[in-house]
C-alpha cells in the first residue's frame, strides 16, 4: 500500500497536483524538467493520479520550476556557503535537480502533514532540513540560520496566500535573513482572476475547493515589494513566454505565444520575480 495522503486539505492537496504535473511532463518527448523523480514518487502514492485533469498546466509549470532552479543555480554557485529555504515545497525535491556544493544546506517548509509525506518518500538527508510550519507562521524561522546568504524560493506558492499575507511573509524573511535573494512566481490580477475562474468551474474537486479557500488577489507592479520592504530590490522579472522552451510547444500554442509577445501586460501574467535584499 502506498503512502495515504487522502487526509490533505485542499491546499495541501495542490501539492499532488504539482508533483503529477512534473511526473507527465518526464514522460514527454520533449521534457522540460526531465524530473523522472516525480514519476517515480506517485507511484509510491496511494491516489488516483488520472482524475487530477492538468495536462494544459504541465508546460508552465515545468517551465516556471526550471526558472526557479536556474536561479537556485546561480545563487549557490556564487554563495557556496548559502542556504536553501524552498517555501510552500510541497512533495518537489527541487534539491535532486539543483546540484549544490556539499556546503549548501537546504530548508523543506510545508504544512506538518506534508512534510511527513516527504520524510516517507525521500527519506533522511543531512544536509536537508525538513521544517514542518506554515508559512504565514513566525515562530519556524527561528529553526533556520540568520548568518548565512539565503536563496529563498516560493514556486506556486503565493498563488495560495493574499497580498497582506505576502507583504507579511517578505517582511518577516527580509528581518531574519541577513543577506540573499527572494524568488517566487505571480501571475498579476487580470491572470490570478482567469486563473481562478477556469478553476472554479473546470478544475478537479480538492481544487475547487483549494480556490475556495484562497484569497488570492495578487500585484501587477513587480517593483510592489520594493514599497512594502525598503531592502528588497527588483533584480528579475522572468517569463515563461520569453524561455527556448517555447519552441517545444505545438505549432499552434508556439503561435499564439509568440504573438503575444507584443504586450508587456501578457508577458507579465506568467513570470518569476527575483528580489535581492
Amino acid at each position: 500500500m502506498g503512502i495515504d495522503v487522502h487526509g490533505f486539505s485542499p491546499v495541501q492537496w495542490t501539492a499532488l497536483m504539482t508533483l503529477y504535473a512534473r511526473a507527465l511532463d518526464s514522460r514527454r518527448p520533449k521534457s522540460v524538467l526531465h524530473d523522472t523523480l516525480a514519476d517515480e514518487v506517485i507511484g509510491k502514492i496511494d491516489y488516483d493520479f488520472t482524475a487530477v485533469r492538468i495536462n494544459s498546466l504541465v508546460w508552465a509549470g515545468a517551465v516556471r520550476a526550471k526558472i526557479v532552479d536556474d536561479m537556485t543555480r546561480r545563487f549557490v554557485a556564487a554563495h557556496p556557503d548559502a542556504i536553501v529555504v524552498d517555501l510552500g515545497v510541497g512533495l518537489d525535491h527541487r534539491k535532486h535537480r539543483v546540484e549544490t556544493p556539499p556546503t549548501v544546506d537546504w530548508y523543506d517548509v510545508d504544512f506538518p502533514e506534508i512534510i511527513e509525506a516527504r520524510t516517507e518518500v525521500f527519506g533522511e538527508h543531512p544536509r536537508v532540513h525538513p521544517v514542518d510550519a506554515d508559512v504565514r507562521g513566525v515562530s519556524w524561522l527561528d529553526r533556520i540560520p540568520t548568518e548565512r546568504p539565503a536563496m529563498i524560493v516560493g514556486d506556486g506558492l503565493v498563488a495560495w496566500l493574499s497580498n497582506g499575507e505576502i507583504e507579511a511573509l517578505l517582511k518577516r524573511l527580509v528581518a531574519h535573513f541577513h543577506a540573499g535573494e527572494i524568488a517566487f512566481n505571480d501571475y498579476g490580477r487580470q491572470q490570478g482572476r482567469l486563473n481562478r475562474w477556469i478553476g472554479e468551474h473546470y478544475g478537479p474537486p480538492m481544487m475547487r475547493a483549494a480556490l475556495r479557500e484562497t484569497p488570492y488577489v495578487g500585484f501587477d507592479d513587480p517593483h510592489l515589494p520594493e514599497r512594502w520592504d525598503a531592502r528588497l530590490k527588483l533584480a528579475e522579472e522572468a517569463s515563461t513566454m520569453l524561455t527556448p522552451e517555447v519552441d517545444m510547444l505545438p505549432l499552434m500554442m508556439r503561435t499564439v505565444i509568440k504573438m503575444s509577445r507584443r504586450s508587456e501586460k501578457a508577458i507579465r501574467k506568467t513570470r518569476v520575480l527575483r528580489y535581492r535584499f
